[in-house]
């Protein structure tokens, strides 16, 4: 897959078109989803079991700059690092986003089973993203498998969805409150952390960046009903400033439903 429109993980529009109208990776939203799910300051239940705080007042000024609203919804930062009672947080790379610390008695130290992320690829400490996958008839078959399984495209629109247009909603149609999710960084594993606290933090994530594009480019098919789709997200912080970082997300088909099991990122 060579193209940000071809196969399963082309553009989300085209996936899906009956989802949105308009998911041009440009600075702007849905108004009235990004109303309800990510400024409002209300918490909000789903009816998959998710629940999602209400925003709250902030009150370590570390946190400040990060919050023009003097609000956020995940409520477990830390000040600082250090070793045994913090981690760094799943937007750690992301410059500016949000606090890079979380509080580690939150999270559980519960490595998956399998791990699906892959592994970076490094030249002289420089991330070039995930790996090519072998060779490109291998990576034809992953798309022609990812399109015969039912549901796959529309849970890989939810992600580029949810990113482009700072909506919450798709990613919490693809979790589940019962399956914690796995946070990588570089490829290693770190902690996981209950599906509501990692929409929670992606929601103040929200707050303080613009999705330009997330080209995921790549999947990767790691066993029956599972898939890794990677690539590069580009995007803006609230300064005006232009990042980029590599990111991974591993969907798994279970109990029906595709589920969001493990994320990973690198910096770009």
């Amino acid at each position: 897959m060579t193209g940000g429109n071809r196969g399963p993980l082309g553009r989300a529009a085209q996936l899906n078109p009956g989802r949105a109208e308009n998911l041009t990776p440009i600075r702007g939203y849905h108004p009235s989803a990004y109303h309800l799910f990510t400024r409002s300051f209300e918490g909000r239940r789903f009816n998959n079991g998710i629940y999602l705080r209400p925003a709250e007042r902030i009150h370590n000024t570390v946190f400040i700059n990060y919050f023009a609203g003097g609000r956020s919804f995940y409520p477990y930062y830390s000040p600082t690092f250090s070793f045994g009672s913090a981690y760094y947080s799943p937007y750690y790379y992301y410059g500016g986003v949000c606090p890079p610390y979380i509080y580690s008695r939150f999270c559980l130290f519960l490595p998956p089973a399998v791990v699906y992320v892959e592994t970076p690829v490094y030249v002289n400490n420089e991330c070039l993203g995930y790996p090519s996958g072998g060779y490109y008839l291998q990576q034809y078959r992953d798309e022609v498998l990812a399109r015969r399984d039912p549901g796959f495209e529309r849970a890989v629109n939810d992600i580029r969805e949810a990113f482009l247009e700072r909506n919450i909603q798709p990613l919490v149609d693809i979790t589940d409150p019962n399956i914690d999710i796995a946070v990588f960084a570089k490829g290693h594993y770190q902690y996981s952390m209950k599906s509501d606290d990692y929409l929670d933090i992606t929601r103040d994530a929200f707050q303080n960046m613009t999705t330009i594009s997330l080209n995921l480019d790549r999947v990767s098919r790691r066993a029956i009903g599972v898939y890794v789709v990677s690539g590069k997200q580009v995007y803006e912080d609230q300064n005006n400033q232009v990042h980029k970082v590599y990111v991974s997300f591993v969907l798994e088909h279970l109990n029906g439903q595709w589920v969001l099991t493990q994320v990973a990122s690198s910096p770009g």
